[in-house]
C-alpha cells in the first residue's frame, strides 16, 4: 500500500509539472538544482526514476549507485550538454540517464 501511494505521488508530481507547464525545461530543473534546498530538484529526478520503474521501463544504472550520486551525474550531464537546457525536463533526465548508464 505504501509503495502504491509513493508511485501515485510520483506520477502526480511529474504530471502536475507537465500539465501546469508542459515546457518545464532542463534549464528550469538546473535552476531548482542550484537552489539552496535542492528539494524540488531531488524530488523531480527521483520521481522520474520511480515512475519509469513503475511503467516497466526502468532506468539502467549500477545497483551500488545511491540516489545522490545518480542525481549528481544526471545534473552534471545536463549542465555539460547545453542543447538539453531547452528540452522537457523529464525527457532530459531520461536521456541523460540512458547516455550515462546505457542498458545492456
Amino acid at each position: 500500500m505504501a509503495r502504491r501511494s509513493l508511485i501515485s505521488f510520483c506520477a502526480v508530481f511529474i504530471f502536475s509539472h507537465s500539465q501546469a507547464d508542459a515546457n518545464y525545461t532542463g534549464y528550469e530543473l538546473l535552476q531548482a538544482c542550484k537552489d539552496i534546498s535542492r528539494v524540488a530538484c531531488v524530488q523531480y529526478i527521483n520521481a522520474i526514476k520511480d515512475t519509469s520503474n513503475y511503467l516497466g521501463k526502468p532506468l539502467c544504472y549500477p545497483a551500488s549507485l545511491n540516489s545522490h550520486a545518480f542525481n549528481q551525474s544526471v545534473i552534471k550531464f545536463i549542465e555539460q550538454n547545453p542543447k538539453m537546457l531547452h528540452m522537457n525536463a523529464a525527457k532530459a533526465v531520461i536521456f541523460a540517464s540512458h547516455r550515462i548508464y546505457p542498458c545492456k
